[in-house]
């Protein structure tokens, strides 16, 4: 999982659909999470035309600058290359999430994902890519199909992933996370609760890796020990 280092300047890009490109959505609260340790902005993109980003939201006073681009439209599919993907991400990103699969074709989702990841590698070598898996839609069983195809293929590509859908699945309130039937049906809560897990999973120090354990001796091993160490016959 690639970290945003409190100490440089980062710029973050979120590839996604209509769950994250509203101003009361998970990524402007993530923004506000980085804004109590760094100045942000957040840009999201005009969901009108798509050629161009919206005037910025602020964030935080302290360097250092922390810029994230929102490319995240109602409807989209995560198939953005070529020139598009220029337009949508239009400074080299550090980091960038892929958030899509709740309403995504399940048959199709794989392939424009890869499709995407391959523009990105194309347009932006160095950008690291995470893979955030959404939960499901409230009592809307059609949409694990998709989100387990994404699943699938983030495992597939080897390529980290955020679990939203289990911090869901386990938080103490989900009743109240999602509101089935409405346009957002994302709570204040639910959104609260996305934003904090990407923010934790993109700010959390590395896990420290366990001391490897000796292997037992083998036979040589205990040959050549015994050889060393045997004192002389008297």
């Amino acid at each position: 999982m690639p970290r945003l280092q409190a100490d440089r300047p980062a710029t973050l890009a979120v590839l996604g659909d209509e769950s994250s490109n509203g101003t009361n959505e998970w990524v402007n609260l993530v923004g506000e999470r980085f804004g109590e340790e760094r100045r942000t902005r957040v840009q999201g993109i005009r969901q009108t035309d798509e050629t161009g980003y919206n005037a910025p939201i602020r964030y935080g006073d302290d360097d250092p600058d922390l810029t994230v681009w929102n490319a995240s439209l109602t409807g989209a599919t995560p198939d953005i290359t070529g020139d598009r993907l220029r337009r949508f991400l239009p400074a080299a990103p550090e980091v960038v999430l892929l958030s899509h699969g709740r309403r995504a074709d399940s048959g199709a989702v794989a392939a424009q994902l890869t499709r995407t990841r391959e523009a990105l590698s194309a347009a932006y070598p160095r950008a690291k890519v995470v893979v955030v898996l959404q939960p499901p839609l409230a009592a809307e069983e059609s949409s694990r199909a998709p989100l387990k195809a994404v699943r699938d293929w983030a495992v597939q590509q080897g390529l980290p992933t955020i679990d939203v859908a289990a911090a869901f699945a386990t938080a103490p309130a989900s009743p109240r996370l999602q509101e089935p039937g409405t346009d957002s049906p994302l709570t204040a809560e639910g959104q609260a609760l996305w934003a904090a897990t990407v923010h934790r999973a993109l700010t959390a120090p590395a896990p420290v890796p366990s001391p490897t354990a000796t292997p037992p001796p083998t036979a040589a091993t205990w040959s050549a020990t015994a050889s060393a160490t045997a004192q002389p016959s008297r």
